[in-house]
């Protein structure tokens, strides 16, 4: 029997094709030459084409570590010596693209760029400035689906064009901004993601910190002095100097009756100096101090209760706001009855970079911007959900249901803000290219779950609970002193209703015995059919306290540990994190597992078995 070909195997193989190397070379062991004469056929017959592109495009993706990055290099440059760019989809050209900038081989990013059609073009040149929030939503959707055929339409051409010129990878940032390269391509960027009929984007004459904090927009701007008070809240916990940088931006918006309130988190006394240089910036500031950490959520509660302004709306203390969204903003409000709208981001690093940030040249929803009516707001939903991250979106979609709004998004696809890439904000580490951490995603399904079938919109106590939050939403990994212990952990995919059904019986015995139970959720991307949202039976559980969701991050002591979607864990293995002590093991086996997607080859089981020993050593 010829043992299942690893990814990283079959990687190692297609380098030595790229080498000259053989595969079959003399005193080989038997069972090596049976495994290579069938990675060969694999790769000659052309059985194994669609294989290896995708398997390029997930290590691109995945980008765990840089051996990803490698792995995807190799894979595609032997695509690339077998079929040529012309064998490419336009997926995968854009993928590789991608990946040429971020290993620095900037002429073969040119060069599948030029190769890629550009459908996106024609698409957004229909694309309407302002739509309802489902719609947009709708429309994101519409461009995912697209994958499955080979095309990636999420990613501006125009955009990526600009991203693969960018100077300041080839320089200090200090020379290179002093450069008209620099304020051409800058010009040239700010084509490809700002709206057309705002202020370009533009360096400022005192550059400072980076090329990210000296950015500016050409010409004077008229200002607007009439209009509502707004209260741009702006959350801080150990500033540095990018704080001022952000702060000066909101200062420089064309509408003129604002008020920042700046409120610090309890840094430490330190950080005061740099509270104390943004109070001093412009009288419209204001610096207030929280008494103990409590997290960006109860800031934006107090603010809504201390913040002076008509209209509220917020921006992260690294960000860079365009001078006219508050503006554009207010303009589409007032008189419409409406009780709020949002604008869109993308994400650059303090190079101005968007193939190395987290979001990677995607433009979307920027949930800081949303800007509503304060008083409308606290009377009918109320406060915030005092979670640790991920409240900005839970928050949106009860105004929306509380108001029975589809909330106005903005300039499509246009940016009215530019988000620092990677600065330690909420969002590090939790979110990556197309990927989400489970316990972001766990919370959303509840709250979805939640506000669908309850009539209570309105939070008058921000810290009582009205549906589960995962513990990682609520609680800083910091304050988390000792394993947590659990009589069964049951290890499922909650997304396929075969394999739901199973753990909620499976549950119920055990708490009959009165069992603690956690549930650890099993990914997998097959079958595609599989729900995307965790099944409302195991929501239930959660919400009752039965059961509680445990994570390979998480410091815990299992007395047993039960696998009941073993197709599922061979699809989504990693074996780093489970710092789990683990007592007894049981494997259900892939025949026997219910779930809708059956792994099949010899040595499968023999494979899942090994994996699932290793957890927790």
């Amino acid at each position: 029997m010829v043992a299942p070909l690893t990814a990283n195997e079959l990687v190692a193989q297609l380098q030595s094709e790229l080498d000259g190397t053989s595969l079959l070379t003399p005193g080989q062991h038997q069972s090596q030459v049976r495994r290579n004469r069938r990675i060969l056929k694999f790769l000659r017959f052309g059985v194994g084409k669609r294989a290896v592109f995708d398997l390029a495009w997930l290590y691109a993706n995945q980008n765990i570590d840089q051996q990803d990055l490698e792995n995807a290099r190799v894979a595609y440059a032997w695509c690339e010596k077998k079929y040529g760019l012309s064998g490419f989809s336009q997926m995968h050209l854009t993928d590789l693209s991608l990946l040429a900038i971020r290993t620095g081989d900037l002429e073969l990013a040119g060069r599948a760029l030029n190769k890629a059609s550009t459908p996106l073009r024609l698409i957004l040149a229909f694309q309407p400035k302002r739509l309802a929030m489902k719609p947009t939503l709708g429309f994101q959707e519409a461009l995912n689906v697209l994958f499955g055929s080979g095309i990636d339409l999420t990613i501006r051409p125009q955009f990526l064009a600009a991203d693969v010129t960018n100077p300041f990878r080839q320089g200090d940032w200090q020379e290179v901004i002093k450069t008209t390269e620099a304020s051409n391509w800058l010009t040239k960027l700010s084509k490809a993601i700002v709206p057309h009929d705002v202020a370009p984007l533009a360096f400022s004459t005192n550059p400072a910190l980076s090329a990210y904090d000296s950015l500016s927009v050409k010409g004077a701007i008229s200002k607007v002095e009439a209009g509502p008070k707004i209260t741009v809240v702006m959350s801080s916990f150990r500033p540095g100097p990018q704080l001022i940088s952000a702060a000066k931006s909101v200062l420089a918006s064309s509408y003129q009756n604002i008020e920042l309130l700046i409120i610090d988190d309890a840094s430490p006394a330190s950080y005061r100096k740099v509270l104390e240089q943004a109070a001093a910036l412009d009288s419209r500031v204001r610096v207030l101090h929280q008494p103990e950490n409590g997290g960006t959520y109860r800031i934006r509660n107090r603010a809504l209760d201390e913040s002076s302004g008509e209209l509220i709306t917020f921006h992260d203390s690294d960000d860079w706001l365009h001078p006219q969204r508050l503006e554009k903003q207010v303009a589409r409000l007032v008189g419409t009855g409406r009780i709020g709208n949002i604008s869109m981001s993308t994400r650059l690093t303090d190079n101005l970079e968007a193939a190395e940030s987290i979001r990677r040249l995607r433009i979307g929803l920027c949930e800081p911007s949303l800007l509503f009516w304060k008083d409308r707001a606290l009377s009918t939903v109320g406060y915030f959900d005092t979670v640790r991250k991920g409240g900005d979106s839970e928050y949106r979609r009860r105004l929306e249901r509380a108001f029975g709004q589809d909330l106005e998004v903005i300039d499509l696809y246009r940016c009215l803000t530019i988000q620092r890439a990677d600065n330690g904000g909420l969002t590090a580490g939790d979110l990556g290219f197309r990927w989400i951490v489970d316990f972001r995603l766990t919370y959303r399904d509840s709250f979805n779950y939640f506000q669908r079938n309850n009539k209570k919109h309105r939070n008058s106590d921000a810290e009582a609970r009205d549906f589960y939050a995962p513990r990682p939403m609520r609680i800083p990994r910091s304050q988390e002193t000792k394993a947590r212990q659990f009589d069964l952990v049951i290890g499922a995919n909650g997304h396929d209703p075969k394999n739901a059904a199973e753990l909620i019986e499976l549950v119920a015995k055990a708490r009959a015995k009165k069992l603690k139970v956690g549930f650890w959720q099993v990914n997998s991307m097959y079958p595609l059919s599989n729900p995307r949202s965790l099944r409302t039976g195991i929501l239930d559980l959660l919400n009752s306290g039965e059961l509680e969701s445990v994570y390979s991050s998480d410091n815990l002591e299992i007395t047993q540990l039960k696998l009941i979607a073993p197709n599922s864990f061979l699809n989504s293995y990693y074996p780093l994190g489970y710092n789990w002590v683990i007592g007894a093991r049981e494997l259900v086996d892939c025949q026997s597992a219910k779930e809708n997607w059956q792994a099949r080859g010899p040595g499968v089981e023999e494979l899942i078995a090994l994996r699932f020993d290793q957890l927790g050593e």
